[in-house]
């Protein structure tokens, strides 16, 4: 039984210096210290087996190794932020407002291959001017012209067919349309009120379908 248990802590003893060694999963070391302890108790189960210094040395060495093995966990746990990458941040800058969401390149990168910037959005629960934002500061997309935006100025002066077509002005107009003429005040054109005014509209529009802004608006000075 003796001779077991030696070639037991030998072999621990080989696999703690492994696992020092060499960067080791936290569910491995986790087994690794379960198994440790429950050796551990073991020894102390079966004491009176074990030469006096024998038994303080292999009790010293399991302490030891018991140690060295809990802070390797530990270590190998915070490196893999308990197995879970940080995707989105929110970074707060001190100043009023909202903070900042910062996206992992190395996932964004990925994630453009395989999704649209509004399924990458919708996935971290962002909007997707952010997505967006994010990847045209890490150069993982380039800016494009706004689509609406027309670069002719020359269109804005062209003539709306719909909105105010080009219609000639009657002569004549009809009788149920005249309005009153104002005072000689000079800071008047007429008496007609708010409402009045867009009665009159109402019922030149009844006459004139077609009319648009400007033939409305001449035919309101030809009314005086």
């Amino acid at each position: 039984l003796l001779e077991a248990f030696r070639l037991h802590f030998h072999q621990y003893h080989r696999a703690v210096n492994e696992a020092m060694s060499n960067p080791t999963d936290e569910v491995v070391l986790s087994r690794l210290h379960d198994d440790l302890q429950e050796y551990s108790a073991l020894v102390v189960e079966h004491a009176h087996i074990f030469p006096v210094e024998e038994l303080a040395t292999v009790q010293q060495n399991l302490a030891l190794m018991l140690n060295d093995v809990r802070i390797q966990y530990q270590q190998a746990l915070d490196a893999s932020h308990h197995g879970r990458p940080t995707v989105v941040e929110r970074v707060h800058s001190g100043r009023r407002g909202r903070p900042r969401i910062e996206i992992d390149p190395q996932f964004l990168e990925f994630a453009t291959e395989h999704r649209s910037i509004t399924g990458i959005g919708r996935f971290l629960n962002v909007s997707r001017s952010t997505v967006r934002a994010r990847l045209l500061e890490q150069g993982l997309a380039t800016p494009q012209p706004a689509p609406f935006i027309d670069d002719n100025p020359a269109a804005d002066s062209e003539a709306d067919d719909i909105l105010d077509p080009l219609l000639p002005i009657p002569e004549n107009m009809p009788e149920e349309t005249s309005i009153p003429t104002a005072s000689n005040s000079a800071d008047e054109i007429s008496s007609i009120s708010d409402w009045e005014l867009d009665s009159l509209l109402l019922r030149l529009r009844t006459h004139f379908r077609r009319a648009g802004i400007t033939m409305l608006d001449g035919m309101l000075h030809r009314l005086g």
